[in-house]
């Protein structure tokens, strides 16, 4: 997709855009399976993928539109869940991201730190979908995104938010696995 760090001779896969719209499970197991053969083989145990993102039907000017698989959680819950059991059975640790749901968001992290107005509510019904999914088929790290969700942490971007981190991530859905931050570099 539209954020590939390894390219020729690895595979370079259309991204989740294309597997969303085709709602293609196969494509999704495929590129789950090819990923983790090429990357396995080469020595790397971890990958910062899937996009677990949300955009919702309708919303303009996402900074994921390009990047997520579809704007039903229900889709991207099971499109990455098959991404995440392919990559994992392929020897290569899987991360679902951008932790609790960036696809509301219409400020680029990489350049300004995004605050959402986006309520426990709303996060539960469809940005949170997906990620519980994740955890349930034993995703192996979550990353957390740096946007501050004003109505559930108004000081902390979500990679510092006890609140996101700890209260809905670790204690309300039992998440037990590795747990990191976006890239510390970005202008978030």
């Amino acid at each position: 997709g539209p954020v590939a760090r390894l390219g020729p001779p690895f595979t370079v896969f259309p991204g989740n855009r294309v597997i969303g719209k085709a709602g293609a499970r196969d494509a999704a197991a495929e590129f789950g399976m090819v990923t983790a053969r090429e990357l396995k083989d080469v020595g790397i145990n971890l990958n910062f993928a899937p996009v677990l993102d949300v955009v919702p039907e309708g919303m303009p000017a996402s900074v994921m539109e390009d990047r997520i698989f579809g704007h039903s959680p229900a889709l991207v819950a099971e499109l990455g869940r098959t991404v995440i059991e392919n990559l994992q059975a392929g020897g290569v640790a899987a991360t679902a991201k951008h932790f609790p749901g960036i696809g509301r968001t219409t400020l680029d992290s990489h350049v300004d730190l995004p605050f959402l107005h986006t309520g426990r509510s709303a996060l539960d019904a469809d940005d949170l979908v997906p990620f519980r999914e994740a955890v349930t088929c034993g995703v192996a790290a979550v990353m957390l995104s740096h946007i501050v969700y004003t109505d559930i942490d108004s000081k902390w971007p979500a990679g510092l938010s006890a609140a996101i981190a700890k209260d809905i991530l670790r204690d309300s859905m039992g998440f037990r696995g590795v747990s990191i931050t976006d890239d510390l570099d970005m202008g978030a």
